[in-house]
């Protein structure tokens, strides 16, 4: 995917959100940071719009058989990891690979989930 800042993925996001197709990856989307971290930086965001792996086809479940992880490999930039995507259980052959998008539940706000897990939250966002 091609990496862009924040202030061009909101761009993006509002004319991905009109088209109902969006492949914005938060590189941070799944880092736990506290509140006083001081070596802080909002990191990258990954549209995989227009190129990138398989994995951008990997969607979302309440119940997933995937996590994800950042991984430095060919650079110690913290800020610049490599998506790992790691078995969280067994796979069945044909199973679909999913993973937790993690989106913050909004008030009055929201996308339905269509995961079908029986842990459903009902809503991406």
């Amino acid at each position: 995917g091609e990496l862009i800042d924040d202030d061009e993925a909101s761009h993006r996001g509002k004319m991905y959100d009109q088209q109902g197709c969006s492949y914005l990856y938060d590189m941070d989307a799944h880092v736990d940071r506290g509140e006083e971290d001081n070596n802080y930086r909002k990191m990258y965001v990954l549209d995989a719009a227009k190129h990138g792996n398989v994995s951008r086809f990997i969607n979302h479940s309440c119940d997933p058989n995937l996590a994800v992880y950042a991984v430095l490999y060919d650079t110690m930039d913290v800020n610049l990891p490599h998506i790992g995507l790691y078995a969280i259980r067994d796979i069945r052959k044909g199973e679909e690979l999913t993973y937790d998008y993690k989106y913050e539940l909004l008030e009055g706000k929201g996308m339905k989930c269509h995961c079908q897990a029986a842990n459903c939250r009902g809503r991406l966002y």
